[in-house]
């Protein structure tokens, strides 16, 4: 029953962290992306270096297929949750890395929990956290693993 989870609030921290993650024995896995500093592709997560560096998809737990490995993951991301910066020095989150982001999980049925913009609303003004919301093209995504919801 044990859920784990880890942060990945850019591509760096995605590629670096998610593979620990799901090589690691759990009943769930997760991702914050929060505070989000940068696009992050969860369907592209990079493994290994290079030249023998390989793509995985974290959401569906599946390899590029026109990868020759050895390796057969299953292991998948259960739930997504998301969110901007606060705080004086925060940094601007941009809409399209959110709406990226949220079209990836809803593609491939993965929950996704949008936590709130930050300190700039998705127009890119500074109004404070509690004033930007937490809204994506007029609605609350507060989804939840079904686990969760019972």
């Amino acid at each position: 029953n044990l859920w784990l989870g880890v942060t990945a609030e850019n591509q760096e921290m995605a590629d670096q962290r998610i593979p620990i993650l799901l090589d690691t024995p759990a009943a769930h896995r997760f991702v914050s992306v929060e505070p989000m500093l940068g696009k992050v592709d969860l369907t592209g997560i990079e493994l290994g270096e290079k030249p023998n560096r390989i793509w995985y998809d974290s959401l569906c737990g599946t390899l590029d297929k026109e990868q020759n490995t050895d390796l057969d993951f299953i292991a998948h991301l259960d739930w997504v949750i998301c969110g901007g910066e606060s705080g004086r020095n925060a940094r601007q989150l941009k809409e399209e890395w959110i709406k990226e982001l949220y079209s990836d999980c809803r593609c491939n049925g993965t929950p996704f929990f949008f936590k709130q913009w930050g300190e700039f609303n998705e127009f890119g003004e500074r109004v404070g956290k509690k004033k930007s919301g937490r809204l994506i093209d007029d609605a609350e995504v507060m989804e939840l693993p079904a686990e969760l919801e019972e």
